[in-house]
């Protein structure tokens, strides 16, 4: 791997994780994170960028780290940028990228994740159980 082509995205997810299965019996996993800009807007509010990476699961290992994220957990995602480019159905060479996930940290105890599970549980909002955690 060209280790110019890594990065590390650190945010919340904004929901949980989509998982589905190869035809091989490996994993695919869908994950979007939040993550907060360094600068405030005009209105002086700091706004987000919503990254949308893509992750993969060896067969026989379930849904490997992916089964202990939910919506709202901060985590560390080191990526790298992958060409998916395909032919469509039409024929038509179809041209794209994703953010392919090398690796994941939970930066949370489970504590503090379990506590957010309750309280969106008993209906309160995400912001009630974390405070201002970023």
């Amino acid at each position: 791997m060209n280790i110019r082509n890594q990065g590390t995205v650190v945010g919340r997810l904004t929901k949980d994780v989509k998982m589905f299965t190869n035809s091989d019996g490996s994993r695919k996993a869908l994950v979007t994170v939040a993550v907060p800009n360094n600068y405030k807007d005009a209105d002086g509010t700091q706004t987000s960028e919503y990254i949308q990476m893509e992750g993969f699961v060896p067969k026989d290992k379930g849904d490997g780290v992916y089964a202990f994220m939910r919506k709202g957990d901060l985590i560390a995602v080191g990526t790298s940028v992958k060409t998916n480019n395909y032919k469509g159905k039409d024929g038509e060479d179809v041209y794209g990228q994703i953010t392919r996930i090398n690796s994941v940290e939970l930066l949370e105890s489970k504590s503090v994740t379990d506590a957010r599970a309750a309280k969106a549980a008993a209906g309160e909002t995400a912001d009630d159980a974390e405070g201002d955690a970023n």
